[in-house]
């Protein structure tokens, strides 16, 4: 329990940390994202936009990201703070991002799917289906899979943003949705457990406790 270090920034930090080999990130109120050393607690950059950012900040490679509030998604460089692009659609953003290969895709509050090139923010398709989205957005191969509140699961080509399925069973489901080989599974309010083809979107069966 012996502590190693403080950092301080005079900033309101928000969660949560994220933690990649010896550098961890933390969003501040003050509208930056923190890089630290995590073995001494030393900042090593600060990377500012004058936009509020949302967590949680995602990692894959060299590469950061994070939302902001003013309906933009900001790429940076891990190593430098460097803004490398800024992607906005006028939609506001809900998180998390989801990086898959060189794909991202994010959730928007008018109720659509979008999906943009992973290394220079450049928009590739938007899936609308008028039916507000929950998240987390799961990608499984070419097929990715979110929650819809008016009870459905939605299913996606990533490639194209074309529906493949919608799946009902009239009970609000609650994320995330589990994607195990060719079935996946997802909670309902009503206590039941779902389980349903992951190719299909056919309901194989529904376990109840009472």
């Amino acid at each position: 329990g012996k502590e190693l270090w403080a950092y301080n920034t005079d900033d309101a930090f928000t969660g949560p940390i994220v933690i990649e080999g010896r550098v961890g990130y933390v969003i501040g109120e003050s509208d930056y994202v923190y890089a630290f050393d995590t073995a001494t607690g030393e900042e090593l950059w600060a990377y500012n936009t004058d936009d509020a950012f949302t967590g949680p900040i995602v990692i894959e490679g060299r590469v950061g990201y994070v939302i902001g509030e003013s309906d933009y998604v900001y790429a940076f460089d891990t190593a430098t703070g460097e803004e490398l692009w800024a992607y906005n659609t006028d939609d506001a953003f809900t998180g998390p991002i989801v990086i898959e290969g060189r794909i991202g895709y994010v959730l928007g509050e008018s109720d659509y799917v979008y999906a943009f090139n992973a290394a220079t923010g450049k928009e590739l398709w938007a899936y609308n289906t008028d039916d507000a989205f929950t998240g987390p957005i799961v990608i499984e191969g070419r097929v990715g899979y979110v929650i819809g509140e008016s009870d459905y699961v939605y299913a996606f080509d990533t490639a194209t943003g074309e529906e493949l399925w919608a799946y009902n069973t009239d009970d609000a489901f609650t994320g995330p949705i589990v994607i195990e080989g060719r079935i996946g599974y997802v909670l309902g309010e009503s206590d039941y457990v779902y389980a349903f083809n992951a190719a299909t979107g056919k309901e194989l069966w529904a376990y109840n406790t009472d």
